[in-house]
């Protein structure tokens, strides 16, 4: 009989979290909590970072077809077609990381970058993708995965310096994990939807909900910001 009573309340529970009648923090334990971010763009109508309260620059348009909130920032995949992030030294000499973003991709490029540092043609970090999928730069390391064209994915890079591991997880499952060095480097600002080394590496695609932390977010905080952002 208390097993039947237990199981019970723990389905009612679960159906009033789905709901949005209990917060999900409640299912979290201890540790699980979200850091702040050090970089936040929601990307509804504009590239005001949320953090900084200041405005990046963007050469892009905007539609309704989004993943959270009304807008989301939609990039025709054409040269010169990009958004500037307002920080070019946001990470620079952090030991851990993390960048977030959902993304849907329209078209596979050769190669473009999504949340993409490029310095002096030779030195960048971040998130790209090609014709294989999902490619995440961590400084010392790279890890990929595959994705179908439009649709959502929840995409999470984090480094780790201390262990020195890079990893990548789409939709809260992990799927890569690479090698990272001790420090994070940054030089340039992160772009959204371009790799500057070329006009042409410009991604088609729908960006929304960007975040950068100077953490290194865990497995359940990442399927818990993935969880809050929307996820199934």
């Amino acid at each position: 009989m208390k097993k039947t009573v237990i199981i019970f309340m723990l389905i009612a529970f679960a159906k009033l979290t789905v709901a949005g009648l209990v917060p999900w923090g409640l299912w979290q334990t201890a540790g699980d909590e979200l850091p702040t971010e050090v970089g936040l763009y929601h990307l509804e109508t504009n590239m005001l970072d949320e953090i900084s309260e200041t405005y990046g620059y963007t050469s892009g348009i905007y539609t309704n077809d989004c993943k959270v909130g009304d807008y989301a920032a939609y990039f025709s995949g054409e040269s010169w077609i990009y958004a500037n992030t307002v920080n070019s030294t946001l990470l620079n000499g952090k030991t851990n990381i993390t960048i977030s973003a959902w993304v849907k991709l329209h078209a596979y490029p050769t190669f473009a970058g999504l949340i993409f540092s490029r310095w002096e043609d030779h030195s960048y970090s971040g998130m790209a993708v090609d014709t294989t999928g999902i490619r995440w730069y961590c400084y010392g390391g790279l890890s990929t995965a595959p994705i179908d064209l439009d649709k959502w994915y929840f995409v999470v890079g984090t480094r780790d310096g201390n262990t020195g591991e890079g990893k990548l997880y789409l939709n809260g499952e992990l799927k890569g994990t690479s090698a990272a060095t001790a420090t994070f480097t940054q030089h340039a600002i992160f772009r959204l939807a371009w790799d500057d080394f070329l006009p042409t590496r410009t991604s088609h695609c729908t960006i929304d909900e960007v975040g950068f932390w100077d953490t290194c977010l865990t497995s359940n905080q990442q399927y818990n910001l993935y969880i809050q952002l929307g996820g199934e």
